[in-house]
Protein backbone atom coordinates (compact mmCIF):
# COMPACT_ATOMS: atom_id res chain seq x y z
CA UNK A 1 0.00 0.00 0.00
CA UNK A 2 3.02 2.31 0.89
CA UNK A 3 4.71 1.53 -2.59
CA UNK A 4 1.76 2.49 -4.50
CA UNK A 5 0.85 5.37 -2.58
CA UNK A 6 4.63 6.47 -2.99
CA UNK A 7 4.47 6.35 -7.13
CA UNK A 8 1.14 8.27 -6.66
CA UNK A 9 3.50 11.25 -4.91
CA UNK A 10 5.75 10.91 -7.41
CA UNK A 11 3.57 11.22 -10.21
CA UNK A 12 1.82 13.81 -8.36
CA UNK A 13 5.58 15.89 -7.82
CA UNK A 14 5.81 16.04 -11.62
CA UNK A 15 2.97 16.86 -12.94
CA UNK A 16 2.71 19.98 -10.09
CA UNK A 17 -1.41 19.82 -9.78
CA UNK A 18 -1.88 21.02 -6.34
CA UNK A 19 -4.83 19.11 -6.33
CA UNK A 20 -3.36 15.77 -7.33
CA UNK A 21 -0.04 16.41 -5.09
CA UNK A 22 -2.11 17.19 -1.98
CA UNK A 23 -4.50 13.96 -1.90
CA UNK A 24 -1.05 11.48 -3.01
CA UNK A 25 0.61 13.16 0.18
CA UNK A 26 -2.35 11.74 1.97
CA UNK A 27 -2.33 8.77 0.59
CA UNK A 28 1.14 8.63 1.78
CA UNK A 29 -0.27 9.73 5.56
CA UNK A 30 -2.46 7.30 5.79
CA UNK A 31 -0.36 4.47 4.73
CA UNK A 32 2.67 4.88 6.67
CA UNK A 33 -0.30 4.50 9.73
CA UNK A 34 -1.40 1.51 8.55
CA UNK A 35 2.01 -0.01 8.07
CA UNK A 36 3.78 -0.65 11.44
CA UNK A 37 2.25 -2.49 14.62
CA UNK A 38 5.33 -2.06 16.60
CA UNK A 39 5.25 1.28 18.99
CA UNK A 40 8.69 1.85 18.16
CA UNK A 41 8.67 1.95 14.46
CA UNK A 42 4.75 3.45 14.46
CA UNK A 43 6.17 6.22 16.46
CA UNK A 44 8.70 6.65 13.76
CA UNK A 45 6.15 5.97 10.74
CA UNK A 46 4.14 8.46 12.35
CA UNK A 47 6.57 11.15 12.70
CA UNK A 48 6.93 10.92 8.42
CA UNK A 49 3.31 11.07 8.66
CA UNK A 50 2.70 14.07 10.13
CA UNK A 51 4.98 15.42 7.67
CA UNK A 52 3.13 14.25 4.64
CA UNK A 53 0.04 16.10 6.14
CA UNK A 54 1.55 19.16 6.16
CA UNK A 55 2.77 18.92 2.89
CA UNK A 56 -0.83 18.14 1.74
CA UNK A 57 -1.96 21.80 3.71
CA UNK A 58 0.26 22.96 1.69
CA UNK A 59 -0.99 21.61 -1.67
CA UNK A 60 -4.60 22.32 -0.69
CA UNK A 61 -3.67 25.63 0.33
CA UNK A 62 -2.26 26.79 -3.06
CA UNK A 63 -5.61 26.31 -4.99
CA UNK A 64 -7.23 26.73 -2.15
CA UNK A 65 -9.34 23.54 -1.60
CA UNK A 66 -11.15 23.86 2.04
CA UNK A 67 -12.34 20.05 1.88
CA UNK A 68 -8.42 18.88 1.37
CA UNK A 69 -6.96 21.15 3.79
CA UNK A 70 -9.45 20.05 6.56
CA UNK A 71 -9.05 16.14 5.89
CA UNK A 72 -5.12 16.72 6.14
CA UNK A 73 -5.89 18.56 9.64
CA UNK A 74 -8.04 15.60 10.73
CA UNK A 75 -5.29 12.90 9.31
CA UNK A 76 -3.03 15.42 11.89
CA UNK A 77 -5.82 15.11 14.31
CA UNK A 78 -6.11 11.27 13.96
CA UNK A 79 -2.33 11.02 14.12
CA UNK A 80 -1.25 12.85 17.52
CA UNK A 81 -4.42 10.69 19.34
CA UNK A 82 -2.89 7.31 18.39
CA UNK A 83 0.18 8.66 19.36
CA UNK A 84 -1.21 10.20 22.80
CA UNK A 85 -3.37 7.09 22.99
CA UNK A 86 0.11 4.90 23.16
CA UNK A 87 1.92 6.98 25.90
CA UNK A 88 2.51 6.34 29.52
CA UNK A 89 3.97 9.59 30.76
CA UNK A 90 0.66 11.55 31.94
CA UNK A 91 2.52 15.04 31.17
CA UNK A 92 2.98 13.59 27.35
CA UNK A 93 -0.07 12.63 27.06
CA UNK A 94 -1.50 15.51 28.03
CA UNK A 95 0.66 17.47 25.24
CA UNK A 96 -0.31 14.87 22.63
CA UNK A 97 -4.24 15.15 23.24
CA UNK A 98 -3.49 19.48 23.22
CA UNK A 99 -1.91 18.98 19.62
CA UNK A 100 -4.78 17.06 18.34
CA UNK A 101 -7.75 19.50 19.78
CA UNK A 102 -5.57 21.76 17.87
CA UNK A 103 -5.47 20.04 14.67
CA UNK A 104 -9.09 19.22 15.03
CA UNK A 105 -10.15 22.66 15.45
CA UNK A 106 -7.79 23.31 12.42
CA UNK A 107 -10.28 21.33 10.23
CA UNK A 108 -13.48 22.65 11.58
CA UNK A 109 -12.25 26.43 10.83
CA UNK A 110 -10.85 25.34 7.28
CA UNK A 111 -14.52 24.34 6.69
CA UNK A 112 -15.72 27.97 7.40
CA UNK A 113 -15.75 29.13 4.04
CA UNK A 114 -17.83 30.25 1.29
CA UNK A 115 -18.54 27.22 -1.35
CA UNK A 116 -18.54 24.16 1.44
CA UNK A 117 -21.16 22.27 1.03
CA UNK A 118 -23.12 20.74 4.33
CA UNK A 119 -22.12 16.97 3.48
CA UNK A 120 -17.98 17.75 3.58
CA UNK A 121 -19.26 19.97 7.27
CA UNK A 122 -21.13 16.82 8.18
CA UNK A 123 -18.39 14.25 7.68
CA UNK A 124 -15.64 16.52 9.12
CA UNK A 125 -17.68 16.85 12.74
CA UNK A 126 -18.62 13.76 12.57
CA UNK A 127 -14.85 12.40 12.46
CA UNK A 128 -13.64 15.31 14.85
CA UNK A 129 -17.06 14.16 17.55
CA UNK A 130 -15.13 10.74 17.35
CA UNK A 131 -11.71 12.06 18.57
CA UNK A 132 -13.22 14.22 21.01
CA UNK A 133 -15.03 10.77 22.59
CA UNK A 134 -11.52 9.11 22.50
CA UNK A 135 -9.41 12.15 24.10
CA UNK A 136 -11.54 12.47 26.28
CA UNK A 137 -11.22 8.65 27.74
CA UNK A 138 -7.43 9.11 27.82
CA UNK A 139 -7.56 11.75 30.70
CA UNK A 140 -8.85 11.05 34.00
CA UNK A 141 -8.80 14.42 35.34
CA UNK A 142 -12.49 15.53 36.06
CA UNK A 143 -12.15 19.51 34.78
CA UNK A 144 -10.37 18.05 31.29
CA UNK A 145 -13.62 15.78 30.93
CA UNK A 146 -15.82 18.60 31.47
CA UNK A 147 -14.33 20.65 28.84
CA UNK A 148 -14.52 18.30 26.64
CA UNK A 149 -18.11 17.20 27.54
CA UNK A 150 -18.68 21.10 26.53
CA UNK A 151 -17.03 20.75 23.28
CA UNK A 152 -18.89 17.57 22.63
CA UNK A 153 -22.51 19.21 22.94
CA UNK A 154 -21.06 22.19 21.14
CA UNK A 155 -19.97 19.87 18.05
CA UNK A 156 -22.97 18.05 18.33
CA UNK A 157 -24.70 20.94 17.78
CA UNK A 158 -22.68 22.13 15.45
CA UNK A 159 -23.60 19.02 13.29
CA UNK A 160 -27.80 19.03 14.08
CA UNK A 161 -27.22 22.93 12.59
CA UNK A 162 -25.81 21.45 9.21
CA UNK A 163 -28.67 18.46 8.97
CA UNK A 164 -31.63 21.28 9.37
CA UNK A 165 -29.72 23.65 6.94
CA UNK A 166 -28.96 20.66 4.49
CA UNK A 167 -32.99 19.45 4.52
CA UNK A 168 -33.90 23.09 4.35
CA UNK A 169 -31.54 23.81 0.89
CA UNK A 170 -32.11 20.22 -0.49
CA UNK A 171 -36.30 21.08 0.12
CA UNK A 172 -36.87 24.47 -1.01
CA UNK A 173 -33.96 23.37 -4.47
CA UNK A 174 -36.24 20.04 -4.96
CA UNK A 175 -39.13 22.31 -4.74
CA UNK A 176 -38.23 24.76 -7.80
CA UNK A 177 -36.64 22.62 -9.62
CA UNK A 178 -40.34 20.29 -9.85
CA UNK A 179 -41.58 23.34 -10.97
CA UNK A 180 -39.07 23.89 -13.67
CA UNK A 181 -39.50 20.52 -14.97
CA UNK A 182 -43.53 20.85 -14.92
CA UNK A 183 -42.62 24.14 -16.99
CA UNK A 184 -41.12 21.93 -19.41
CA UNK A 185 -44.16 19.42 -19.95
CA UNK A 186 -46.12 22.40 -20.40
CA UNK A 187 -43.53 23.78 -23.61
CA UNK A 188 -43.90 20.67 -24.90
CA UNK A 189 -47.47 21.05 -25.62
CA UNK A 190 -47.41 24.28 -26.31
CA UNK A 191 -48.21 25.09 -29.96
CA UNK A 192 -47.59 28.80 -29.91
CA UNK A 193 -43.83 29.30 -30.21
CA UNK A 194 -43.12 32.57 -28.91
CA UNK A 195 -45.37 31.07 -25.96
CA UNK A 196 -42.98 28.13 -25.89
CA UNK A 197 -39.60 29.71 -25.55
CA UNK A 198 -41.11 32.03 -22.99
CA UNK A 199 -41.94 29.20 -21.00
CA UNK A 200 -38.69 27.63 -21.66
CA UNK A 201 -36.56 31.05 -20.54
CA UNK A 202 -38.59 30.77 -16.93
CA UNK A 203 -37.96 26.99 -17.19
CA UNK A 204 -34.34 27.85 -17.43
CA UNK A 205 -34.05 30.49 -15.22
CA UNK A 206 -36.00 28.38 -12.51
CA UNK A 207 -33.34 25.63 -13.02
CA UNK A 208 -30.75 27.56 -12.19
CA UNK A 209 -32.25 29.20 -9.04
CA UNK A 210 -32.87 25.82 -7.92
CA UNK A 211 -29.08 24.99 -8.52
CA UNK A 212 -27.92 28.18 -6.85
CA UNK A 213 -29.72 26.89 -3.75
CA UNK A 214 -28.89 23.17 -3.56
CA UNK A 215 -25.13 24.36 -4.66
CA UNK A 216 -24.24 24.10 -0.53
CA UNK A 217 -26.20 20.90 -0.47
CA UNK A 218 -25.13 17.81 0.22
CA UNK A 219 -27.12 16.29 -3.19
CA UNK A 220 -24.50 17.11 -5.84
CA UNK A 221 -27.04 14.59 -7.87
CA UNK A 222 -29.60 17.54 -7.95
CA UNK A 223 -27.14 19.76 -8.22
CA UNK A 224 -25.94 18.48 -11.76
CA UNK A 225 -29.80 17.33 -12.67
CA UNK A 226 -30.54 21.67 -12.32
CA UNK A 227 -27.83 22.85 -14.35
CA UNK A 228 -28.54 20.21 -16.63
CA UNK A 229 -32.11 21.05 -17.13
CA UNK A 230 -31.44 24.97 -17.16
CA UNK A 231 -28.99 24.02 -20.49
CA UNK A 232 -31.19 21.98 -21.90
CA UNK A 233 -33.98 24.41 -21.60
CA UNK A 234 -31.93 27.16 -23.46
CA UNK A 235 -30.64 24.67 -26.14
CA UNK A 236 -34.07 24.12 -26.85
CA UNK A 237 -35.00 28.42 -27.31
CA UNK A 238 -32.58 28.25 -29.52
CA UNK A 239 -30.26 25.81 -31.17
CA UNK A 240 -26.91 26.53 -30.68
CA UNK A 241 -27.74 29.74 -28.20
CA UNK A 242 -25.46 30.63 -25.58
CA UNK A 243 -26.49 28.97 -22.27
CA UNK A 244 -27.30 31.44 -19.77
CA UNK A 245 -24.16 33.19 -18.78
CA UNK A 246 -24.33 31.58 -14.93
CA UNK A 247 -23.52 28.15 -16.96
CA UNK A 248 -20.46 29.25 -19.36
CA UNK A 249 -17.82 26.52 -17.88
CA UNK A 250 -14.95 29.40 -18.24
CA UNK A 251 -16.99 31.30 -15.52
CA UNK A 252 -16.56 28.53 -12.64
CA UNK A 253 -19.21 26.11 -13.86
CA UNK A 254 -17.39 23.01 -13.00
CA UNK A 255 -17.40 20.25 -16.07
CA UNK A 256 -16.74 17.63 -13.31
CA UNK A 257 -19.34 18.02 -10.87
CA UNK A 258 -21.72 21.15 -11.68
CA UNK A 259 -20.48 22.90 -8.51
CA UNK A 260 -20.48 27.09 -9.12
CA UNK A 261 -16.86 28.62 -8.85
CA UNK A 262 -15.73 32.28 -8.37
CA UNK A 263 -15.06 33.45 -12.18
CA UNK A 264 -11.00 33.22 -11.36
CA UNK A 265 -11.08 30.15 -9.34
CA UNK A 266 -8.42 27.48 -10.56
CA UNK A 267 -10.09 24.31 -8.94
CA UNK A 268 -13.30 23.14 -7.92
CA UNK A 269 -14.12 24.13 -4.00
CA UNK A 270 -16.47 20.71 -4.19
CA UNK A 271 -14.35 18.11 -6.37
CA UNK A 272 -10.82 20.06 -6.97
CA UNK A 273 -11.35 19.35 -10.66
CA UNK A 274 -9.63 21.63 -12.28
CA UNK A 275 -11.33 24.94 -14.03
CA UNK A 276 -10.54 26.59 -17.64
CA UNK A 277 -11.46 29.66 -16.29
CA UNK A 278 -8.78 29.66 -13.96
CA UNK A 279 -6.19 28.37 -16.47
Amino acid sequence: MLETAQKRLEAASKEKDPWELGYAHLEVTYALLQRSTEPLEFQEDARQALSQADLAIESFSEIPFPRGIASAHLARASIYTELADGEEDELKKVAGVDRALTSCLAAQDALNTEGVHNGQLFDIYSSVSVLFLLMRGMIKDEEFQEQFDQLIAANSTLLGEVVAEDIKLRDEGDSILFTAQMLGAMAEIEEDEEEKKDILRTQSLLALQAGQWLETSSDSGLINQALELCQEAWAKIEPGETPAPELKEDQGNCPQCGSTNAPDAKFCSECGTKLKGGE
